[in-house]
């Protein structure tokens, strides 16, 4: 982690300034996660909003 950054487990929340008033940009994908690049339209701050992915289950075409 980078000096200047910052960590928050707010989903869907600026962790700069705790707004919910955010623009998502186009989802990506790196190796078993996800994150959204987005912009917080109150203070302008900027980040990337992670997930984790996990297997859910196998469906079969009949």
């Amino acid at each position: 982690m980078d000096n200047d950054e910052l960590i928050c487990h707010c989903e869907g929340a600026c962790g700069c300034c705790g707004s919910l008033n955010l623009e998502f940009g186009t989802i990506e994908i790196v190796d078993d996660s996800i994150y959204y690049p987005f912009t917080c339209l109150d203070c302008g701050a900027d980040g990337k909003e992670w997930y984790d992915l996990k297997y859910s289950e196998t469906r079969m075409n009949q």
